[in-house]
């Protein structure tokens, strides 16, 4: 019984090092960039994170290109002094102009992978794709979970909406509504990345972009949140930073021969954390609010005519007049949507006036 159990413990601890040495054999990817290759191949670059003796973190970047993303993997292989595998990949980037051309058969290959998780975050690069991974940026992260915390962070403050693979695979499967992912991009001269917008889609293809100054209403569009953040300058050239804002959305349909027509009513309750006048006035509320409803107002009318004419439906208004319509066909709807009767209401309220200078 003595010799069984030291024969137990020898192989738990001879499976320890088994294992520990298996990940010291690896290089793990941490992102991934598609962009489009020579004679209809796809070029891929991975970025694995080295690990250095003093606690440092250098990247390495392999590429290499295929017809298929499994043909880059098995030819990085060949060039890797160890396995690159892809059980930690953070983000995966695509070129914009790859993207125009149909993304569905890349995520899929993604989204059956089971050692990728399905909160990986997807975004389309304005450019080139590969220098993203390849570029050292100014932070102690690997390349990976640097871009992957810019998305992160956005997202937290709803500078921009909820993304990534389940979310993608969620919208292009779905009836009556369109994907849409982040735009990332270089930084200028500086060795930073930042996100630019978000990328269209119309099934899988990316068809256009809404720029960054959009996000705020785009997300009052799409849905409920909480703790957003908007900077209003006003006509005065005064400006506020409204921050938590809250928001509640409710959808009001009719169907009029045939063609529906829309309201979608927001209401968004903040509290001003920063003006730049010494005193906030009753007046000085009102006016905040005003101008608040006005370039809100304004500027869903601008997204809602931009989605109609790109017959794109990122809001998903489709799906929500699926669920109050008998017999809805998304063949009808793909029809109808770009002469749909759709309204914008917007009611604003400033709660608090927080802190002041």
């Amino acid at each position: 019984m003595k010799k069984f159990l030291i024969m137990l413990a020898a192989c738990f601890l001879l499976s320890g090092c088994v294992e520990e040495e298996i990940i010291d054999d690896i290089q793990l990817m941490f992102a991934v960039a598609y962009d489009p290759g020579e004679d209809g191949k796809i070029k891929g670059t991975v970025s694995t994170p080295i690990f250095t003796p003093d606690q440092k973190v250098k990247t390495e970047t392999y590429s290499n290109s295929a017809h298929t993303s499994k043909g880059i993997n098995s030819k990085i292989n060949s060039e890797s002094p160890e396995p690159v595998v892809s059980g930690k990949v953070m983000v995966v980037i695509f070129n914009k102009e790859l993207a125009a051309k149909g993304l569905i058969h890349l995520v899929d290959t993604l989204q059956r992978d089971p050692s990728i998780g399905r909160h990986v975050h997807l975004a389309v690069s304005e450019g080139e794709a590969a220098p993203l991974l390849e570029s050292e940026y100014t932070t102690t992260d690997s390349t990976g979970m640097y871009l992957s915390n810019i998305i992160d962070q956005n997202i937290k403050y709803h500078l921009l909406p909820k993304t990534n693979l389940h979310t993608f695979l969620y919208q292009y499967f779905g009836k009556g509504i369109d994907p849409y992912l982040p735009i990332i991009k270089k930084h200028g001269e500086h060795n930073h990345a930042l996100i630019e917008g978000l990328a269209l889609f119309n099934d899988e293809k990316f068809v256009d972009k809404l720029e960054y100054k959009y996000m705020f209403t785009f997300q009052a569009l799409a849905g409920e949140f909480k703790d957003g953040y908007y900077e209003l300058v006003l006509k005065n050239d005064h400006a506020a930073t409204i921050f938590p804002i809250d928001s509640d959305i409710n959808y009001h349909i009719n169907n009029v021969n045939n063609i529906p027509e829309i309201v979608i009513d927001i209401e968004l309750k903040g509290i001003i954390s920063e003006y730049t006048e010494a005193k906030i006035t009753k007046e000085t509320l009102k006016k905040i609010e005003t101008e608040l409803e006005e370039k809100l107002q304004k500027q869903s009318k601008l997204l809602i005519d931009k989605f109609q004419k790109l017959n794109v439906d990122p809001l998903g208004l489709g799906h929500i007049v699926k669920s109050k319509t008998r017999n809805w066909k998304e063949e009808d709807w793909k029809n109808v949507y770009p002469e749909a009767s759709i309204k914008v209401k917007i009611k604003t309220k400033i709660i608090e006036s927080g802190v002041v200078r």
